[in-house]
């Protein structure tokens, strides 16, 4: 009787190890691990088909609609999309709904993606028309790991699934963030790369080879009050671009006050060649509490656009170009804000994501004199001064414009043109009080000329002096832009206030005295006269006595 027990006893026991191994089987779990590093996106699984996973954990079988699709609207949807997804060896057009024609089954539809596995336009609609019929049971929801920088969803069953990135990180977080397609995979333990991507957006100022202000890396550049600036935004597409069906991008640029756009100046060009401005729409310019100006440029929809030598595609480049003026309320650094909306999720033509802000400068640079006199301290009065610079000059222009020679402090209005002289424009003249100022001004060769000397000075010899500068954009935005002066110097006789202003003291000295009436110089008459009288009478005295004798 005791040995049956023991038996008893060791058949329970298989029985229950038995039980155990087979629960643990059933049990069996597994996670999608998703290769991405940059925190806040969501991930969502979705179970298409349900199955008996095979020992390579690729092969499903037993097969049924899994939990997270209504598979009756799923197979009527894929019997009636016309969308073409290859063609035959005819050369016919084969659609969805051809494929799909005959399925009436979970299992029938797994067969005609398996047939057709490796046609990704199939894949991708398959996809599409999945998620638009998914249920409201989510397998998993993606977890990110900090330590190993990727996301997991966990505790999901063998299957067929679908997964969708339903979140992406903020604008405001300053992170450009894309939506990728929907992923469908077959899972055992399986780690998988969300393809996403999103354009990336540069903005300049100037021209790259304009090479006034050095160090600028494009972002800063020298004007002149009254100049025309030329502003370069430039978008290239995303990696995943043919994976949309429609794509917009939407260019929004914020100008400071001393600057004012000319939106007749827009041109859009797409790898190189230009694009007609009936594929894009320029906003008027609003004005906005801070004055400073906003207009956009919208390009509604790059798939629409069709023109002779242009095939768009990933890595294109989109540019839009316009000019504005630096006007009289600019300041010594004017900036300009602009970003990037973009197409961000191929599976919803709603989604859109914004690049951070791109900023450029525009530097001006002010020159003040004080007229003093001969002490350097004393203010006078009475001066006038005209600013004069240095400008290129070809034949074919020089009719156009007033141009000056300088040639020893003397200035001289050039009459003929002469491809050797070196030309000059007059900028400015102010002619009261005793500190002029000159804003506005960039970078070159000037000459300061006064053209009218206070009563009873001396007219004060021209300056000759140059500014150039150098700049670096900070790290910050609210250090803007860091400016250095490196010419002229106190050497020259200047000095440099804040990052732009540079200061001269121009004495003037008094003119000689001369002898006047009731002077030193009458008085040297009248000893002069009175010597000869006294010399006269002598002569007369002494001619009398030797007549006498």
């Amino acid at each position: 009787m005791s040995k049956m027990k023991k038996l008893a006893s060791v058949l329970l026991a298989l029985v229950m190890a038995l039980a155990m191994t087979c629960t643990a089987f059933a049990d069996t779990t597994y996670t999608i691990t998703i290769s991405n590093s940059t925190e806040g996106y969501t991930y969502v699984a979705y179970q298409i088909f349900t199955g008996t996973l095979d020992s390579t954990g690729t092969v499903l079988s037993d097969i049924d609609w899994g939990t997270g699709v209504n598979g009756s609207a799923l197979l009527a949807a894929l019997q009636a999309d016309t969308t073409e997804v290859g063609t035959d060896a005819e050369g016919n057009e084969i659609t969805v709904a051809s494929l799909f024609a005959s399925c009436t089954s979970a299992a029938d539809v797994a067969q005609v993606l398996s047939d057709n596995s490796t046609n990704e336009a199939l894949a991708e609609r398959f996809a599409e028309l999945a998620a638009a019929n998914k249920s409201t049971t989510v397998a998993g929801t993606s977890v990110y790991s900090e330590d190993n920088k990727n996301y997991t969803i966990s505790g999901l069953s063998a299957g067929y699934y679908l997964v969708i990135n339903t979140e992406v990180p903020d604008d405001d977080d300053d992170t450009n963030a894309a939506y990728s397609n929907y992923i469908l995979k077959v899972v055992t333990n399986v780690t998988v790369s969300p393809k996403s991507d999103y354009p990336s957006f540069d903005k300049s100022v100037g021209t790259t080879v304009d090479g006034d202000m050095a160090d600028s890396d494009d972002a800063t550049e020298d004007y002149a009050v009254g100049d025309s600036v030329l502003f370069t935004l430039t978008a290239t597409l995303p990696s995943n671009y043919g994976d949309y069906t429609t794509y917009t991008l939407v260019f929004t640029d914020t100008l400071s006050e001393g600057l004012d756009v000319d939106t007749s100046s827009v041109v859009v060009t797409i790898d190189g060649v230009t694009i007609p401005s009936t594929y894009y729409t320029v906003s008027e310019v609003t004005t906005n509490s801070d004055g400073t100006t906003t207009f956009t440029v919208t390009l509604s929809d790059l798939k629409s656009i069709e023109v002779t030598d242009l095939t768009i595609s990933a890595g294109s480049k989109v540019v839009v170009t316009y000019s504005a003026t630096l006007n009289e309320d600019a300041g010594s650094i004017e900036y300009n804000d602009a970003s990037l909306t973009y197409s961000n999720n191929p599976n919803d033509s709603s989604n859109t994501g914004t690049t951070p802000d791109d900023k450029t400068y525009v530097v001006t640079f002010t020159v003040v004199v004080n007229k003093t006199k001969s002490d350097g301290t004393t203010a006078l009065e009475g001066a006038a001064f005209t600013l004069y610079k240095e400008v290129s000059v070809d034949k074919e222009s020089f009719e156009d414009g007033t141009y000056y020679t300088i040639t020893d402090g003397v200035v001289t209005e050039a009459t003929e043109y002469d491809g050797d002289a070196t030309y000059y424009v007059a900028l400015e003249t102010i002619s009261s009080g005793t500190t002029f100022t000159f804003d506005g001004l960039d970078i070159g060769n000037y000459v300061l000329v006064e053209t009218t000397t206070p009563d009873g000075y001396n007219t004060a010899d021209p300056i000759t002096f140059t500014i150039s500068a150098s700049a670096v954009e900070n790290a910050t935005e609210e250090d803007g832009v860091e400016v250095t002066i490196t010419s002229p110097t106190e050497d020259d006789g200047f000095t440099i206030s804040g990052e732009t202003t540079l200061t001269t003291t121009v004495k003037n000295y008094a003119g000689s005295e001369l002898p006047s009436t009731g002077g030193i110089g009458t008085t040297i008459f009248y000893i002069v006269g009175g010597v000869m009288v006294l010399g006269a009478a002598v002569l007369l005295i002494t001619r009398r006595r030797m007549s006498t004798r």
